[in-house]
C-alpha cells in the first residue's frame, strides 16, 4: 500500500511537487493557506487543508516547501503545528530554502515527540520541479535515507546525502544559490558592459556561452536578452532572501563573503525598484540602470 504523504505548501514549487507525488501513487493530501491553491487540489479529489497540522494527522510523511524560516517555524513549533499533529514515528521531510539554525531547532522538537526530520531543499525550479528532475540535497540519520528514496524518486533525478547533520543539507542549499546569485550577476554585468562598448549584448551571449555552456548561463542569459522577466522561476524577493542566508551563515563562522553582499545589494535595489516578483534575471535591469542605460 502506498504510503500516506502530507505535503504543506502549494506555491509554484509545492504544487508542482504535489502533482508528483499523486502521479506516483502516494496516498496524497495537501495543506496551504491560500484558498485558491486547495480549491485546485480539492477539485482534483485530493484532500486539501487550511492548516498544514490537519493535513499531517495519520500521515507517515509530512513534505514541507515554505518560503522561509519564520514560516517553517510557525507551521511545526507554534502550538497545534507539526510537531504536535504528527505520530510517533511519521517522518518529515523539510525541503525549503531555510537556515541550518531553524532546521536543527525543529529537527530536535520532532526527535522529543518521537517522529524525526530529513532536510532535503532541491536545486532546481518550478518547471524542473514539474518534470521530476530535480536534485536533492539531504542529511539526517542515515537510516532515513532508504524510507526517503521512493519519494525522491517521484521528485527528482537524484540525490546527494550530506551526513547525519539536517542542517548540513541547508548549507550545501545556500552556498549553491550563492554560487548561483553571483553567477547571473556577473551576467548581467557582462551583457551591460559589452552593450556599454558598441557589441551587441546578442553577439557577446554566444560567445560567452563557450566559455559557460550551461543551463544557468544560458537560461538566466537568454531571459536577459528576452527581458522575459516574468511569470518569475526564481523571483528576486526570494533570491535576496537566499542571499540574506549566506551572508548569515558567513557571519556565524566568521568568513567574509563579499561578493555575497555586492549580489545583496543589487537584489535589494531591484525589490526597491518594484521587482521583488520579477524574475531572477532581471539582475540584468539593475546592471543597466548603474551603467546609465535605461
Amino acid at each position: 500500500m502506498a504510503a500516506t504523504v502530507a505535503l504543506i505548501g502549494l506555491g509554484n514549487m509545492g504544487a508542482a511537487m504535489a502533482d508528483r507525488l499523486i502521479g506516483a501513487g502516494f496516498n496524497t493530501r495537501v495543506a496551504n493557506r491560500g484558498e485558491a491553491r486547495r480549491a485546485t487540489f480539492l477539485a482534483r479529489g485530493v484532500p486539501a487543508f487550511a492548516r498544514a497540522a490537519e493535513a499531517a494527522i495519520g500521515a507517515e510523511i509530512v513534505i514541507s516547501m515554505l518560503s522561509d524560516d519564520a514560516a517553517l517555524r510557525s507551521v511545526a513549533l507554534e502550538p497545534g503545528g507539526l510537531v504536535d499533529a504528527m505520530a510517533n514515528g511519521a517522518l518529515h521531510i523539510a525541503m525549503s530554502t531555510v537556515s541550518p539554525n531553524v532546521t536543527r531547532e525543529v529537527c530536535a522538537a520532532h526527535r522529543a515527540r518521537g517522529a524525526d526530520l530529513v532536510a532535503a531543499p532541491v536545486m532546481g525550479r518550478p518547471d524542473v520541479a514539474a518534470s521530476g528532475s530535480l536534485w536533492i540535497l539531504a542529511a539526517g540519520r542515515v537510516a532515513h535515507e532508504a524510507r526517503c528514496q521512493p519519494i525522491f524518486a517521484a521528485l527528482g533525478r537524484g540525490h546527494s546525502w550530506l551526513g547525519e547533520d539536517p542542517g548540513l543539507a541547508n548549507v550545501a542549499k545556500i552556498m549553491s544559490n550563492f554560487l548561483l546569485l553571483s553567477t547571473v550577476e556577473a551576467v548581467a554585468e557582462a551583457l551591460t558592459l559589452a552593450e556599454a562598448n558598441g557589441l551587441a549584448a546578442e553577439r557577446y551571449f554566444e560567445i560567452g556561452k563557450m566559455l559557460f555552456p550551461t543551463p544557468i548561463y544560458e537560461g538566466y542569459g537568454g531571459r536577459m536578452l528576452r527581458g522575459a522577466f516574468q511569470p518569475a522561476g526564481f523571483a528576486t524577493a526570494m533570491a535576496l532572501k537566499d542571499a540574506g542566508l549566506a551572508l548569515g551563515l558567513a557571519a556565524d563562522a566568521s568568513a567574509p563573503t563579499p561578493i555575497a553582499s555586492l549580489v545583496r545589494d543589487r537584489l535589494l535595489s531591484a525589490v526597491a525598484h518594484g521587482r521583488g516578483d520579477w524574475d531572477l534575471s532581471a539582475l540584468i535591469q539593475v546592471a543597466r540602470e548603474s551603467a546609465g542605460r535605461t
